[in-house]
């Protein structure tokens, strides 16, 4: 629904998705275990960054890239 929102492909989204100021743009999940890693604030190896909030993620992509 991304790609259709946008009106073209999301393409590779892992620098968009890993930068920090994105971390608003997901639900976090800061209690709960997959039985290996414990989910916590932040990124973590149970849950990532959480889930996607797909309005917030969609505005984001809207976004003109910032620059460096």
């Amino acid at each position: 629904r991304i790609n259709q929102a946008l009106g073209h492909p999301v393409g590779f989204a892992n620098p968009l998705i890993y930068r920090p100021a994105t971390e608003a743009t997901f639900h976090r999940i800061v209690s709960g275990s997959n039985g290996g890693y414990s989910a916590g604030p932040g990124w973590n190896a149970c849950t990532g960054w959480g889930s996607p909030d797909g309005a917030e993620l969609l505005a984001v992509l809207r976004a003109p890239a910032p620059t460096t």
